[in-house]
């Protein structure tokens, strides 16, 4: 049985479409191995991806047990998820009766992509004790592929001896941007572990529409004051955007959060449309040629790999590590403050992110081959095989 755990279940976007790549290739891959797939919310989840893989069941069991831990302890939540077999701990869930022998049977716990586990969630950090512990108590096999981990602060001197033995009880950590291999290799003491590598969008290259003309692609969860200054923006290019775009088109990628931008940007531009969650995991909207803004993290990579140009924005450093790391992929998208420069003037030559695309694609899906296929190597072999593939 292979375990699979993410952020998909939300809805939103970029969990849903990293759930779909790898359900997707493990239906191809291995079509008679179960599959478990650990989301937010299971009804949701099954419902819109069970097509994918009709043998993956949907389940929230260790996001369940985080509900009760405090909200304000990041590291002591980190020491309960790694401590969880020892203390005995699921013997206060009786609902749970059973659920250890589901985990025994589970020989590979994998920690899909997404930005999911942070210090910005401070029980998310449960979940890495977790895995650790189901290594240490029954030999599971663990890795994480395309995680975004940070921002995190230096863990406590209280805590610095089970953050090293949770980072060595994984046979590896894919980051997808270079900041969490740092912070993993100068806390943790442990090297060859954490590795930077690609998010997991990069399992496939998506096809592009074929209709004609230029979008204005828009993807945005601000509220407030920092909603109402991005409509303005946009707005006061009112005229260009007439000009030089055949539609505007909004991303829903997360209907709880995105609704308010949504209603603010139609009532700015009454003709725009509006793409929901889902029919963005089914297709992708946005072809070269084609302009986006955006505050997110996945549409600004997705467009970008599809060859778009446009303007990102970013708020606080959760946000700046998300979009520094597409930009150092080759991405041509630029700070939103160069719009009143610039202004939407199509760009001709294709980025470094398209050009690289097909071989990155290549990568990861070596990275998913060396998990899912063929004999399991030793830990070493496994991280030295790792390390070579992964220099992007």
């Amino acid at each position: 049985m292979y375990y699979l755990l993410g952020g998909s279940g939300v809805p939103n976007y970029g969990d849903e479409l990293i759930a779909k790549y790898w359900l997707t290739y493990l239906a191809e891959k291995n079509p008679t191995e179960r599959i478990v797939l650990e989301c937010t919310d299971p009804s949701i989840s099954a419902l819109r991806l069970h097509p994918y893989n009709w043998r993956a069941s949907h389940v929230t069991i260790v996001k369940s047990l985080t509900r009760s831990l405090p909200n304000d302890d990041f590291w002591g939540n980190l020491e309960r998820g790694y401590k969880f077999f020892y203390r005995n701990t699921l013997a206060k869930h009786p609902r749970l009766t059973g659920v250890e022998k589901y985990f025994q049977d589970a020989h590979t716990f994998h920690m899909i992509g997404g930005g999911y586990i942070s210090e910005k969630w401070p029980r998310t950090s449960f979940l890495l004790g977790f895995a650790a512990a189901l290594n240490k108590t029954f030999g599971t096999r663990i890795i994480a592929t395309g995680v975004g981990l940070m921002p995190m602060s230096p863990p406590p001197t209280e805590h610095k001896r089970t953050f090293r033995k949770v980072i060595e009880s994984f046979d590896f950590i894919e980051s997808r941007d270079g900041h969490g291999p740092q912070f993993i290799a100068e806390h943790s003491g442990i090297g060859k572990v954490a590795y930077h590598g690609l998010d997991d969008t990069f399992m496939r290259s998506e096809p592009t529409p074929s209709h004609g003309g230029r979008t204005l692609h828009i993807s945005t969860y601000l509220q407030n004051d920092r909603l109402a200054a991005l409509v303005r923006r946009v707005k006061r290019h009112d005229s260009e955007i007439k000009r030089q775009f055949d539609r505007i088109l909004f991303w829903n990628c997360a209907p709880d959060r995105d609704q308010l931008a949504q209603e603010a940007f139609k009532e700015a531009f009454p003709n725009m449309e509006v793409a929901d969650v889902w029919s963005l995991v089914d297709r992708l909207p946005v072809k070269a040629g084609d302009t986006i803004i955006s505050s997110r993290f996945h549409p600004h990579l997705l467009a970008a790999r599809a060859g778009a140009n446009g303007y990102y924005l970013e708020h606080g450093e959760y946000y700046q590590i998300k979009h520094g790391s597409v930009v150092e992929l080759g991405s041509p998208l630029r700070p939103i403050v160069e719009l009143e420069e610039v202004g939407f003037t199509p760009v001709d030559a294709p980025a470094p992110i398209v050009s690289q695309d097909a071989e990155r694609v290549k990568k990861k899906l070596e990275v998913a081959r060396l998990i899912y296929e063929g004999r399991r190597p030793s830990r070493s072999m496994w991280r030295t095989r790792i390390a070579s593939l992964l220099s992007i």
